[in-house]
């Protein structure tokens, strides 16, 4: 007997989505990204989220499919550069890279003025600028699409506030656009690694969180293939446990998803793909947890009002001639303020009152 057919695995967990027929969702930051690269004036931006919530699959799908957004493709000349490589370990490796990229370009390589400017590669930052300055006065905007900036950032002897200044300028001369994906936002990087440059501050940011519960959906319903009338490789049930898994975690569900499909191809149940899933996502970092941010906030600020600024009050206090009965007496009428508006918001409950005014030695 022929073994059954293995069903195929349109899920990618893990790396770059770089088949498009398998990119799902994000449409409003495609149309931002769209709209920051056409605009009267490109503006730049920084894309900064999570590890695994599909940063560099955003960005490469913006520069696989953006002539699909432009009106007149012929205006722009995005490039993806991944700092994965040589591009970010040394600057005559990234302008390298670029010119490369931009000759690359079918409506670029045969202009005459292009494979000039980018021929032989620029090795220096002026020779960099000379060539983008070319394209600017010709009508072409260079976008250069750059992928995991952190790189740069273990290499701050080579890429320094120099090397940021100078892309800044490019930038306020418009004669050249970028996109950068970080995890945090740049300026969180300039001011821990002790970068000046202004370039940092110029960005127009875009926040990356979970697919929206549509988009979500929409991942877990993906096809085995795009021919017209493909159905979903998930059943119905294995869509909701996939769900109920990931979330709207891009990377969790993708997992998820992943998995389900090698569980029916090899006989497995929804158990064993609980246990691979929980193996699988156990190192990843969760987001930060919102309440818990606001209440250490909170927390410091309590600090500060109520026992710091008392505190100091009190050393002030001793140093005019304030006598100790008088700032007692001051000090207990505030906390019996406090006390009434804790209980007129609801805080403490009335008969509480006195276990509180206990509890502080009162």
């Amino acid at each position: 007997m022929a073994p059954a057919a293995l069903h195929s695995n349109p899920f990618v967990a893990g790396g770059v989505i770089k088949d498009r027929r398998l990119f799902v969702g994000r449409k409003s930051e495609l149309d931002e990204l769209t709209n920051c690269m056409t605009g009267a004036q490109s503006t730049s931006v920084n894309i900064h989220g999570p590890r695994r919530i599909g940063k560099s699959s955003l960005l490469y799908h913006f520069w696989q499919t953006w002539p699909d957004r432009v009106t007149d493709y012929r205006k722009y000349a995005p490039v993806f550069i991944s700092l994965e490589g040589e591009a970010g370990v040394s600057k005559e490796a990234f302008l390298g890279a670029v010119a490369r990229e931009l000759l690359e370009l079918r409506w670029i390589g045969d202009i005459g003025w292009a494979r000039s400017a980018l021929n032989p590669p620029p090795k220096t930052l002026p020779e960099f600028g000379r060539a983008v300055e070319v394209f600017s006065k010709n009508g072409i905007l260079p976008v250069i699409c750059l992928d995991e900036f952190e790189k740069w950032l273990e290499h701050t002897d080579e890429f320094d506030n120099d090397f940021y200044s100078y892309l800044r300028g490019l930038l306020n001369l418009n004669h050249m656009m970028m996109i950068i994906t970080s995890k945090e936002k740049l300026t969180k990087y300039r001011h821990r690694y002790g970068l000046t440059s202004p370039f940092f501050n110029l960005v127009y940011y875009i926040p990356l969180g979970p697919f929206t519960k549509e988009e979500a959906e929409e991942l877990v319903r993906l096809p085995a293939g795009r021919e017209p009338g493909a159905v979903a490789v998930l059943s119905a049930d294995e869509q909701r446990f996939a769900l109920q898994l990931g979330k709207r975690h891009p990377y969790k569900l993708q997992m998820a998803c992943r998995l389900l499909v090698e569980a029916r191809n090899h006989g497995k149940d929804f158990a064993w793909v609980r246990r691979r899933f929980d193996d699988q996502v156990a190192n990843l970092p969760e987001p930060k947890d919102a309440a818990r941010v606001l209440s250490r906030k909170a927390r410091r600020v309590a600090r500060f009002a109520f026992l710091d600024v008392p505190i100091a009050l009190g050393g002030w206090a001793r140093l005019i001639g304030v006598r100790k009965d008088d700032l007692m007496n001051w000090l207990f009428g505030v906390l019996t303020i406090v006390v009434i508006v804790l209980v007129v918001l609801g805080v403490v409950a009335p008969d509480k009152v006195a276990d509180l005014i206990r509890s502080i030695g009162w």
